[in-house]
């Protein structure tokens, strides 16, 4: 039998090392390198370094809809966040987190806020205080209320910046109601405390319900953000949500200023300006795929308006969007422009107060095109060869028809319809998907220009 001698040089970290086996068999060999390298694999393993964990977010589960603060072996949502901005475990509810995102999940039910005591900032009594990084998650704004109770004093959240690695909070698939700000302060719904810096302070709301919340406390010459306002500059983006009912002197839906809104709803609401919508600070903001009807003046303010009121230096850009039968006392109840510059795309501007759809004193409203504003008031500035002015939109009322959030259809014949050659979004308020040769203007899309497709036949 034939044997070899093997020798085997391995270059390790520090010095070589030297393996010599002598006086092996073909078979033996094969057996012995076949085993040699599976030690090499197992080692090389081995010496490699642990790999870090991954730190997953915290999740604390409400199981109870009571409002309180104790220990009886339940989390209430008041603990939940009390858990979360602590970082400690409060009654059930287990610690949040003080790196990653805090979860807190309500289950569907309402929420009723009992325990009075405005201006505490620690979630102890009052509203509910938030800062950090956390989501607060609903089964759905139908069914998950959070609410003021009967002599509720305060508004529903109050957001903080924290210094330490900022604030992010969102709120989503849940109803808010019932705020009401003390002493006369900003935000009846939520109120938001930022900084200078648009970008340490981020607010989200998606798929919620902002309603029957007054920033006006026992004077209505005074409070701004009926559903939400803000103090300073924190960027805040409503998506898929429902603004209503709610009122304020400033902003009686929102009053934000760095902000993106998209296929989103503004009615009912009421202010002394800005009814829906209330944007300030040179920042921009966008306002896109939404339907502003039906806001308004209300008995508690002097009688002027408008529904969306641009000031002290913001660039509010309005694209594919529906503002009609928005009621005012005043002369200009559509979008009125003090400093700044708003830019409209693809909008319909219909019925707002009376016989003024644009007001603007002293600074540019621009149009990008496929505007169209029932009145003249728009005519110096929707200049574009694609507007039309003083012209009928021919809009359905103000309905759900059988979708989830309300929205003014145009009626067969619209104007509206078919805008070929616009940059449109790729789908509506709705999410039904915008055809690029077929473009409705306005928040939705025309649902005759989907259904009549063309058909090939044999």
């Amino acid at each position: 039998m034939r044997t070899h001698i093997v020798e085997i040089q391995i270059q390790s970290r520090y010095y070589p090392i030297y393996i010599k086996i002598g006086g092996i068999d073909m078979i033996n060999l094969l057996r012995f390198l076949r085993l040699f390298c599976i030690l090499i694999l197992m080692g090389l393993t081995i010496l490699q370094p642990s790999p870090k964990p991954v730190m997953a977010d915290v999740t604390i589960a409400v199981n109870t809809t009571t409002d309180e603060l104790n220990n009886d072996g339940d989390c209430s949502l008041r603990e939940a966040v009390r858990a979360s901005i602590t970082n400690s475990v409060v009654d059930a509810c287990p610690a949040g987190s003080s790196s990653d995102t805090d979860e807190i999940v309500l289950p569907a039910g309402v929420y009723t806020l009992t325990i009075t005591g405005a201006s505490e900032n620690d979630s102890q009594t009052g509203d509910l205080d938030l800062s950090g990084k956390m989501k607060l998650v609903g089964a759905g704004r139908d069914t998950t209320i959070v609410q003021g109770g009967a002599g509720w004093d305060d508004r529903i959240f109050q957001v903080y910046y924290q210094v330490a690695g900022g604030t992010d909070v969102t709120f989503e698939k849940m109803t808010i109601q019932n705020g009401q700000t003390p002493n006369n302060e900003n935000g009846g719904g939520i109120h938001v405390f930022g900084t200078s810096n648009p970008d340490d302070v981020l607010i989200n709301l998606k798929e919620v319900r902002l309603q029957n919340n007054r920033a006006i406390g026992d004077d209505p010459s005074n409070g701004t953000g009926g559903g939400l306002g803000i103090t300073n500059a924190p960027t805040i983006t409503i998506l898929d949500s429902l603004i209503q009912n709610n009122s304020a002197r400033r902003g009686g839906g929102v009053f934000v200023a760095k902000a993106e809104i998209k296929r989103s709803v503004f009615t009912g609401n009421q202010a002394n300006a800005g009814s829906a919508l209330y944007i300030v600070q040179n920042q921009p903001a966008l306002i896109e795929n939404t339907t502003i009807s039906g806001n308004g003046i209300g008995s508690d303010y002097s009688p002027q308006n408008y529904v969306i009121y641009s000031d002290f230096g913001p660039t509010v850009t309005i694209r594919y969007s529906t503002i009609a039968s928005n009621n005012t006392a005043s002369n200009f109840g559509g979008v009125y422009l003090g400093t700044g510059q708003i830019i409209l795309q693809g909008t319909i501007l219909s019925g707002n107060a009376i016989n003024s759809n644009c007001a603007n004193f002293s600074s540019p409203i621009t149009s990008n095109g496929y505007n169209l504003s029932s009145d003249s008031s728009c005519n110096t500035y929707l200049n574009q060869s694609s507007d039309l002015n003083g012209t009928d939109a021919l809009l359905n009322p103000l309905g759900f028809y059988g979708k989830t959030l309300p929205h003014h259809p145009p009626k067969p014949g619209s104007p509206a319809v078919t805008s070929p050659g616009s940059s449109c979004p790729a789908e509506d308020q709705l999410g039904t998907v915008r055809p690029a040769s077929s473009c409705t203007r306005g928040a939705v899309q025309n649902a005759l220009a989907l259904l009549y497709l063309p058909v090939v036949t044999k």
